[in-house]
């Protein structure tokens, strides 16, 4: 389903004046509101789309994670949460990623995972991910360091190991 919104103003001095089900009648009262401005206020239809289908409420989980962080005011570990809905994000969508950052000399361990979960305590909540991830980097520290593993061959393996994986269970 469309609605049409119609506009005046710009920039600071933007504002919705009218929004319409119908399109002939948002024509019909902008005609009527233009019909005697001299001037650029002028009132100009836009249309958008509705979104008519159902949705959940979902948690987007970013994770960063830094081996030896060179610097003392960069955390070694980083987690933030977000509320989306289903409609934004696709549930159970998970991306995890390593990667050597030259500058800083460390590696660098990334997760995002969109979870359809509520959650109640927070700060247990990111002490759980900061877990899983201190044990992920000791097993890829030991295959880039001691295996002599590339990071592209560490990408494939976490991608294969990982599969499907959802870490909140």
């Amino acid at each position: 389903m469309k609605i049409y919104v119609v506009t005046s103003g710009d920039y600071s001095d933007y504002r919705i004046d009218k929004v319409f089900i119908d399109e002939e009648k948002a024509k019909k009262y902008i005609e009527c509101q233009n019909r005697y401005l001299e001037y650029n206020d002028k009132s100009r239809l836009e249309e958008y789309d509705t979104e008519e289908k159902d949705f959940e409420s979902v948690v987007e989980i970013w994770v960063s994670y830094e081996d030896k962080p060179k610097f003392t005011f960069t955390k070694k570990y980083m987690c933030t949460i977000e509320s989306f809905t289903t409609i934004d994000k696709a549930s159970e969508d998970f991306e995890i990623s390593c990667r050597w950052d030259d500058w800083n000399k460390t590696l660098k361990l990334n997760m995002e995972q969109v979870l359809p979960i509520n959650i109640n305590n927070i700060d247990e909540f990111k002490n759980k991910y900061q877990k899983i991830c201190e044990d992920l980097m000791t097993q890829i520290k030991s295959l880039y360091e001691i295996e002599s593993w590339t990071i592209d061959m560490i990408n494939d393996w976490l991608k294969e190991k990982y599969k499907g994986y959802v870490f909140h269970n």
